[in-house]
């Protein structure tokens, strides 16, 4: 079905409000969009048409921009403080960074340029005419649910109820046991229907008030908490249990997952316990109450997953850890143990080793190479090279890291000192943190006289956690010559802050904007800016993940520097 026929039929029950000042154009939309939709309203500028959006309300809103008296940028905000999800459409001649920057920064997702594409403009009125059926499927889908919901609450009370016997009831608190919630899971499991959500509460460093205060003291926070716990279920779905020592749960059972209501509850729930204070003796201050969670949702081994996640959020000493099958130590082990032998083995027989990926300039030429790890197996009689995709997080785990950097370093300089190329190598924090390593490789660099041609690429990203000894490291590397790239700006940490500190001579462009610049107005805008930003610097830019002629030539077009990708070169095993 085409997106036409689709917009046909879904816009049949939709109202549409088309906000433009020029009387051809806005005529011209009214009969486009009349073929499709309910009904269709025009105002002519930007303050009408907030005044019939407040008097009807609308599905969809189309506007121009620039308009007398209000424009559509100041009409759209005015919208979406008062019904934030309302789909707007933007419709403009002008394709400026400033207009996109601002369209952003107001919360409008679609834009489309002037003269119009209906085709391009019935495809994006379609997806958000399916957007509202969905929305509006799924909350009658929830209505049922909650229904539900209320006639299974109502049987996990009474059996609760016959639960309470004492061989099932913790002495101490009251509050229902092991045992219990042993019961209750495998009856659950039984019915295979519902879902768990089981939140595994461990109060931290009890042992501490036993020793300065004693046994008692510590059965006192023990009650006090079961009580606290108690309160906080009340009204909600929520069971209460003791499990162990220092260990409680909130448990719920539910026909299916709403984790936004989850982290809601959970936030409530920390914010409610750190007003929870307990006073072991008169003239003493009151103390709060620490805990860790571990939090598991599904069907399977509920409360042995919220152990992991319980044991993952204090080895990280995080407040509270979701388990999922990266913390589910059983595979993890077995991966472990398999890589770090692998990579022990590849070190002992020298098969770590660099392979280059060139990077050209605006013609095309090669003008530097990236040195990128790999390790090689043979399979099939034929080499294979690894990416540390696969094996980078055993080896920083296993302490072999250091070795695999170093194998891979030392060679990069031989090669380089063997020829004129200039060669980017990539270091970690965790590089530039080892005093031992950082000292081999400047020395390395100092000894073979490699400076003019080395540049160290430091990725952009919250890693960093000391720049005292970050910015000692890179006056070091700059006296001997070598220079500075920052690597995947813009891959989620990005800070303007951090180019203009450092100040170094590249900056690469992550290649999660890169990929779909020409097809995502965003990255391009945000692209663009970052380059600009840069020129203005003196800083040279690069982008990454250039893997078409199109792509190419936009990046180009508003002066990116060089760039890398397979559109040019795959990564080479030699040079």
């Amino acid at each position: 079905m085409s997106d036409l026929q689709r917009l046909r039929e879904l816009g049949a029950s939709m109202r549409v409000l088309c906000v433009e000042d020029d009387d051809a154009v806005r005529r011209e939309l009214h009969d486009f969009l009349a073929r499709f939709f309910e009904r269709v309203d025009l105002a002519e500028n930007g303050e009408a048409g907030l005044e019939r959006y407040r008097e009807e309300r609308y599905d969809i809103v189309l506007s121009d921009i620039n308009m007398p008296r209000m424009n559509g940028i100041e009409m759209s905000r005015a919208i979406l403080a008062e019904r934030p999800d309302q789909p707007i459409v933007v419709l403009s001649a002008y394709n400026e960074q400033e207009y996109l920057m601002q369209l952003i920064n107001s919360g409008i997702q679609h834009y489309v340029l002037k003269p119009i594409d209906t085709t391009q403009l019935a495809g994006l009125l379609c997806t958000i005419a399916e957007a509202r059926r969905n929305r509006q499927l799924t909350e009658a889908h929830y209505a049922r649910l909650e229904q539900d919901t209320v006639k299974l609450q109502q049987r996990i009370r009474a059996k609760a109820e016959k639960l309470q016997a004492q061989q099932h009831t913790d002495s101490l608190t009251g509050l229902p046991n092991l045992q219990s919630l042993t019961e209750a899971l495998k009856s659950i499991a039984e019915e295979q229907r519902d879902f768990v959500a089981l939140l595994l509460i461990d109060i931290d460093h009890l042992q501490y008030v036993n020793e300065l205060y004693g046994s008692d003291s510590g059965d006192r926070v023990l009650v006090q908490f079961a009580n606290f716990l108690q309160m906080y279920a009340e009204g909600k779905r929520y069971s209460t249990y003791r499990v162990a020592g220092d260990r409680f749960v909130l448990m719920e059972r539910a026909p299916y997952l709403d984790t936004e209501k989850y982290e809601m509850e959970l936030e409530l729930f920390l914010d409610k316990l750190r007003a929870l204070k307990v006073r072991f003796h008169d003239d003493e201050l009151p103390v709060g109450i620490d805990v860790t969670i571990g939090i598991s949702f599904g069907q399977e081994k509920p409360f042995e997953h919220a152990n992991m996640a319980l044991r993952y959020a204090k080895e990280r000493k995080k407040q509270f850890a979701v388990y999922n099958t990266l913390i589910d130590t059983t595979e993890k082990i077995k991966k472990d143990l398999n890589w770090k032998e692998r990579i022990r083995e590849a070190i002992l027989d020298d098969r770590v080793v660099p392979v280059y990926h060139p990077i050209v300039d605006q013609r095309g030429d090669i003008v530097k190479y990236e040195a990128l790890m790999r390790i090689v197996e043979t399979r099939e009689k034929q080499p294979h090279f690894i990416s540390p995709l696969f094996f980078l997080d055993t080896a920083i785990f296993s302490k072999q890291y250091t070795s695999l950097s170093s194998n891979m370093v030392g060679k990069v300089f031989e090669t380089a000192r063997e020829s004129d190329h200039v060669f980017t190598v990539n270091l970690s924090f965790d590089d530039i943190s080892n005093k031992d390593f950082q000292r081999s490789l400047l020395e390395q660099i100092t000894a073979k006289g490699l400076g003019s041609q080395i540049i160290l690429e430091i990725t952009e990203s919250e890693a960093i956690t000391d720049y005292t000894i970050f910015n000692e490291f890179v006056k070091k590397a700059r006296r001997l010559g070598i220079r500075i790239a920052i690597d995947d700006f813009g891959s989620g940490y990005s800070n303007f802050k951090y180019i203009l500190d450092l100040q170094p001579d590249y900056v690469k462009i992550d290649g999660s904007l890169i990929k779909h610049i020409d097809t995502d107005p965003q990255s391009l805008v945000l692209t663009r800016a970052i380059t600009r930003f840069c020129h203005e610097l003196g800083i040279t830019v690069i982008a990454e993940y250039v893997h078409s002629e199109m792509v190419f030539n936009i990046l180009r077009s508003f002066g990116v520097d060089e760039f890398q990708g397979f559109y040019f070169y795959e990564p080479m095993e030699h040079i």
